[in-house]
């Protein structure tokens, strides 16, 4: 019966059989694509990262995204991640490199257009800084913080009335939850300083 099917289905059948019986071969000694090693080791080295730098281990952290880096060097979310770590440690030269990146693999990520707008600003590039959230506020509108950081720059500039209008943009987008009270409450002392009649 079996030699009739494959008479009758030639290659092709034979074919699929292999693939199946490869397959089914695969899953009983649990052999995995190499790929899908090294993504999951990847995986593993950015969830490392994450929570070294939560307990603010920067230098740790680091060496795990950048070790994430080594296996997956194409990856856009990695390269933003390796962003907001060197932003903490206060290297905005390194963090801008690494937004750059980023971008080139994914253009529309907007999370790596806030790092990056936030790394100019700290570079004292308000122009760029500016253009960089805006970017991120194009694609990502929900993010309010972007407001603050934005009034920030616009503030640094001596642009008095758009940093006004940028803290009260945050305010009105923000929940006024215990968390974000205290950046509330510092916007609109801001709003009222900026605000003042000259």
């Amino acid at each position: 019966m079996v030699k009739d099917g494959l008479r009758r289905w030639g290659p092709l059948a034979l074919f699929l059989l292999l693939g199946l019986l490869g397959a089914a071969l695969l899953a009983l000694f649990n052999v995995s694509d190499p790929r899908t090693i090294v993504q999951r080791e990847a995986i593993k080295r950015l969830t490392s990262g994450s929570a070294l730098l939560k307990e603010g281990k920067l230098d740790g952290a680091i060496a795990e995204y950048r070790a994430a880096l080594r296996l997956t060097p194409n990856d856009a979310k990695a390269h933003t991640q390796m962003a907001f770590a060197l932003l903490n440690k206060g290297d905005f030269e390194g963090a801008v490199a690494e937004c750059r990146v980023a971008l080139r693999l994914a253009p529309d990520h907007a999370e790596a257009h806030i790092n990056l707008g936030i790394a100019l600003y700290g570079k004292k590039d308000f122009d760029g800084a500016i253009a960089a959230f805006r970017e991120g506020l194009r694609l990502n509108p929900s993010l309010a913080i972007v407001h603050y950081d934005l009034g920030r720059v616009f503030e640094d500039r001596g642009d008095a009335a758009t940093a006004a209008d940028e803290f009260e943009t945050y305010i009105r987008l923000t929940p006024d939850t215990p968390s974000d009270r205290p950046r509330i409450d510092d916007a609109s002392n801001r709003i009222t300083v900026l605000r003042v009649p000259e």
